[in-house]
């Protein structure tokens, strides 16, 4: 009745859903699975297998369907190392087999060695396009002798690399102890945008280190720069 993949995700320690799962309601989709108190996150920890005949016997047992009367559980291993699991739900009792769990042991093991490919596949591209990138940009600030331009171009660079909304370069005005964004700034419509020491970019200024928040909604107090944003990266 449910069945689909989870992936780890180091930056929530936990585990998010695959869009692809089956059976699920998509606010249940966002949700994220911590590794404790539900299978999903013990297999992922454990790294092994689990088949439950009966859920009622488990203690405490956490479900995305209260109909659920059994669950099977694989982990999806790459290069030894948990990356997500395989999980399976259903509202008949003992409605996996020692063979379903050889089926889909088999399953994970293929679809953990594509993952792998894929994601290395990945972070060449990514190589590479950091590696043209640092080129465009020193070739251009060679190339120009005024700020604004440096500024206009970088941004449009930034814009080519990331599937941002919302990106560009903040100037500090020492005198006013503001912080305003440069013409170029794409997805602000007012050129201000207040004290240096509000929201991220305030805390980036005094620490003097980037911050990358994948989720701005488990964060108490957050000023987006825009209306729309759910994850930010400021430098």
């Amino acid at each position: 009745n449910l069945f689909g993949i989870w992936l780890i995700d180091e930056s929530v320690n936990g585990l998010r859903c695959h869009p692809s799962y089956w059976g699920i309601s998509q606010e249940l989709k966002d949700l994220t699975v911590p590794y404790e108190g539900t299978i999903i996150g013990r297999v992922a920890a454990e790294g092994k297998p689990m088949r439950i005949p009966d859920v009622s016997q488990v203690e405490n047992y956490m479900c995305a369907l209260p109909e659920t009367r059994s669950e099977i559980c694989i982990p999806i291993k790459a290069a030894g190392t948990v990356i997500g699991v395989i999980n399976a739900e259903s509202v008949e009792l003992n409605a996996f087999s020692q063979e379903d769990e050889r089926l889909l042991t088999t399953i994970a093991a293929h679809l953990a060695t594509s993952i792998e490919k894929i994601r290395l596949f990945g972070a060449t591209q990514r190589q590479l396009s950091e590696l043209s990138v640092l080129y465009d940009i020193a070739i251009t600030g060679a190339g120009c002798d005024e700020e604004d331009a440096l500024i206009k171009i970088t941004t449009e660079i930034i814009g080519r690399i990331f599937d941002a909304h919302n990106y560009g370069v903040l100037l500090l005005d020492n005198d006013a102890a503001t912080l305003y964004s440069h013409f170029s700034y794409v997805g602000v419509a007012a050129p201000g945008i207040g004290p240096i020491w509000d929201g991220i970019v305030g805390e980036v200024i005094r620490s003097q280190t980037l911050r990358r928040i994948s989720d701005i909604l488990t964060m108490d107090t957050f000023a987006p720069i825009g209306d729309a944003s759910r994850s930010v990266l400021c430098v």
